[in-house]
């Protein structure tokens, strides 16, 4: 999981493998959302927050994949009021039709969207991780340090020369091609492909002279 609930991440899972059917409200909403947008969305989360003395409402689209997500939101951070209202009204239809539990009062909602491919694959990263070093460790012994972060692995060559080197001989490739492997084991939701394989390749005298040898300086 990325930055899904654990419950709906589970619930979401469950759509996503045909294990729960969609509810009726759902149904039209995803209908809806390909019409107008022509984005699959798998599930959604309507919430009542509290800040402060304040009540505060979000719903929260989950999108199928990578695209459909881009599709919503071009560039972190960045909103699109117009489209905002348009989902808050078509959602506020559904749940008078629905009889979905809601303040009939409620007109203002904050509209957020998750990518559960990223989602998924946060999951199939950190359960494939161990299966994915015993694998290397018996290849390639010591010439590596692995950095999972989310969805994506960094492996870390001792030296930039190796980065170099590994690049050129087969093995950095060879190193992706067992990633590959390891993670399709752990796939259940079908969403790993060689284009999207997330694997970065650095050095960890890279880390140490730049980053002070700190994972969190180099992420940010």
């Amino acid at each position: 999981m990325y930055l899904l609930k654990k419950r709906l991440y589970k619930e979401t899972k469950r759509i996503k493998l045909g294990e729960l059917r969609k509810s009726e409200i759902l149904d039209e909403l995803s209908n809806w959302f390909k019409s107008i947008y022509d984005v699959d969305i798998i599930n959604f989360k309507y919430k009542r927050i509290k800040v402060g003395k304040r009540i505060k409402h979000r719903l929260t689209i989950v999108t199928d994949q990578k695209e459909d997500y881009l599709k919503m939101v071009p560039r972190l951070g960045e909103r699109n009021h117009e489209n905002e209202q348009m989902i808050v009204k078509q959602f506020l239809e559904l749940t008078r039709k629905y009889n979905f539990k809601i303040d009939p009062r409620v007109k203002n909602i904050f509209v957020v969207f998750s990518d559960f491919s990223k989602e998924a694959n946060t999951e199939t990263n950190r359960i494939a991780f161990d299966s994915f070093n015993k694998e290397l460790k018996r290849n390639y012994q010591d010439h590596y340090i692995l950095q999972p972060i989310f969805d994506a692995i960094i492996v870390f060559f001792h030296t930039d020369e190796q980065v170099r080197e590994n690049s050129l001989n087969g093995v950095s490739e060879a190193i992706s091609d067992v990633y590959f492997n390891a993670l399709k084991k752990f796939d259940v939701c079908g969403y790993i492909t060689r284009d999207n394989l997330n694997i970065i390749f650095d050095s960890k005298e890279n880390l140490d002279q730049n980053y002070e040898g700190n994972m969190y300086y180099y992420l940010h």
